[in-house]
């Protein structure tokens, strides 16, 4: 009786034993013959029932002939991957602790959070291809590399010299998410009518959400004088 790896733990007529194993059976005796599944090996790896050399199931019973005979079980090695992501936060759900079969690993990302763009493999898998395939031997370490999403905001004025906008806080660009106030002030004789583009309505300051890059213009027009006629006076 052996084990493909061998040293693996099997049962025989119900009895514990480490293979390989020897019987002396008569011929035409029946035993029963089983193994464990999964059984754990050196830390991170463990090993998975595939079948029998005679294609019997995992407990079956052997009629053992005239000559001597060989009952191989089969099984698959399996290792433990273990992932993370840096930063931490944009993990989310999107990795998994597997095992995974010896011939073949699959390293998946997915972007839970959103404004973080994936830039590579570190630890056990190196590239930036995703999700990356490689040939699979022993336990692994695989750290996905995220950088968050930078953003722009372009202010204008309209008409251009007719006021300024001020952003807080004011930034070439800004992270996913984060939040500028934009506050319009108007030139003397001129005042604020509304914001246009990727923000509008009349609220002054207003607050925008970067999400994207995104232009917002400031709309201000002239105050309108208002003349008031005088009676006009006659002298004698």
């Amino acid at each position: 009786m052996t084990t493909s790896p061998s040293g693996l733990a099997i049962t025989v007529d119900g009895a514990p034993y480490t293979a390989p194993r020897s019987f002396d059976w008569a011929p035409g005796s029946s035993h029963s013959i089983s193994v464990s599944s999964p059984q754990n090996g050196t830390v991170g790896t463990r090993y998975v029932y595939s079948s029998w050399n005679d294609g019997g199931g995992q407990t079956h019973t052997v009629t053992i002939p005239t000559m001597n005979v060989t009952y191989t079980a089969n099984f698959t090695i399996q290792h433990t991957l273990t992932t993370s992501a840096d930063p931490s936060q944009v993990d989310g759900q999107s990795f998994r602790g597997a095992l995974v079969h010896s011939r073949r690993q699959r390293r998946r990302y997915s972007n839970a959070n959103g404004g973080y763009n994936f830039t590579g493999w570190s630890g056990s898998a190196s590239g930036t291809t995703n999700p990356s395939v490689s040939p699979w031997t022993g336990v692994k370490t695989v750290t996905a590399g995220f950088s968050q999403s930078q953003y722009t905001l372009t202010v204008n004025v309209s008409p251009s010299s007719s006021g300024s906008v001020s952003k807080s806080p004011n930034q070439s660009t800004y992270g996913y998410g984060e939040q500028v106030i934009l506050t319009a002030t108007a030139n003397s004789g001129v005042t604020f009518n509304q914001w246009t583009g990727d923000v509008t309505g009349t609220m002054n300051p207003v607050t925008v959400t970067m999400n994207s890059n995104k232009g917002v213009t400031a709309n201000l027009s002239a105050i309108a004088e208002t003349f008031r006629s005088r009676p006009r006076q006659v002298v004698p």
